[in-house]
């Protein structure tokens, strides 16, 4: 691999250098200047990066965000997240101690560790790329009174090679929201677990929100955030909904669902506003037609269904743009 290191100590990045070049790969920048790192980055043939804390002329945080947005390279961070922000590298891996760097077992873990990462993140772009030809990037869904059930009628349908990730705001009850998605993911072909703060779902993976917190999105990172109740709603489906909308734009679908109230009518209505696609549940197969009406009354559905329909519509997104 041609690597690059940042690091703001010279001992340490010779060290990493010296037991990288001798698992036989290419060191094309050793520097604690993240300038440099990022131009390097970019008009070189650069298959990972390793940053150091506390580089000069550019942060971790602005160096991951500048290549995740210019480039494909995968980024590892040696150290802590505190200083990241909103920036979610590929791998974050605790800062060795001397010591350990005069160690063959921790040369060969760690060379297995940056292989490893660069292998996973290789794989996820391929699947981003069959993504793009969808234009679907992202699905969110909402659900409340009756929709454990209809979350699993869609999510069991979908099959395992369902390449667009998935989060979701179910309206339940305090500390059952975790067994909800144990349940689903034992019969789901798909990965159903619960969202952490600063995620990064991947392709084929399903996130539920807390229940008690806010799920929101910014630049396409998930977040928990600790506002006032929205349609009486904490989680809400509008804040989910409409702060994905702002990430995603053209790229998202949303799917509404059976419950009560209004909650993600008006998510529904900024979805379309940024050019995304929205599917609301009909009538018929809705236990309650609160939340989807009020979508349907706002003029916010691209698509109203049958709950037994929205699982095929899903698959049609990976196949072709939806029309």
């Amino acid at each position: 691999m041609n690597i690059i290191i940042g690091n703001n100590s010279v001992i340490l990045r010779n060290m990493l250098s010296e037991i990288l070049t001798e698992a036989g790969n290419d060191i094309i920048c050793l520097t604690s200047d993240g300038e440099e790192i990022i131009r390097i980055a970019k008009t070189c043939d650069t298959d990972l990066v390793i940053l150091g804390e506390n580089l000069s002329h550019a942060s971790e945080k602005d160096i991951i965000l500048s290549l995740q947005k210019d480039t494909h390279i995968p980024i590892v961070v040696m150290g802590g997240s505190e200083t990241l922000g909103e920036a979610v590298p590929d791998k974050i891996i605790p800062k060795p101690q001397m010591d350990k760097l005069s160690d063959k077992n921790y040369h060969n873990e760690l060379i297995k560790e940056l292989v490893s990462t660069a292998e996973k993140h290789e794989k996820t772009r391929k699947v981003h790329q069959k993504i793009s030809k969808s234009k679907i990037e992202h699905i969110v869904i909402g659900s409340s009174t009756g929709g454990p059930n209809a979350l699993k009628k869609v999510l069991d349908e979908l099959p395992e090679d369902f390449s667009i990730p998935i989060s979701i705001v179910q309206h339940m009850e305090e500390g059952h929201e975790e067994g909800l998605a144990t349940w689903l993911n034992k019969s789901c072909k798909l990965k159903v677990r619960m969202a952490r703060d600063k995620d990064t779902p991947l392709p084929g993976e399903i996130i539920m929100g807390e229940q008690g917190k806010h799920l929101s999105v910014r630049n396409k990172v998930f977040y928990y955030t600790d506002e006032d109740k929205v349609e009486f709603q904490k989680p809400a489906v509008d804040v989910l909904f409409t702060t994905a909308a702002k990430s995603y734009k053209e790229n998202l679908l949303g799917v509404l669902l059976t419950g009560m109230g209004r909650d993600g009518a008006k998510g529904c209505v900024e979805i379309l506003k940024h050019g995304g696609k929205t599917i609301v549940q009909d009538e018929a197969t809705s236990t309650v037609f609160g939340m989807p009406k009020a979508a349907i009354e706002l003029g916010a559905a691209s698509v109203i269904l049958p709950l037994d329909k929205i699982a095929e519509y899903l698959i049609s997104v990976t196949q072709k743009e939806i029309k």
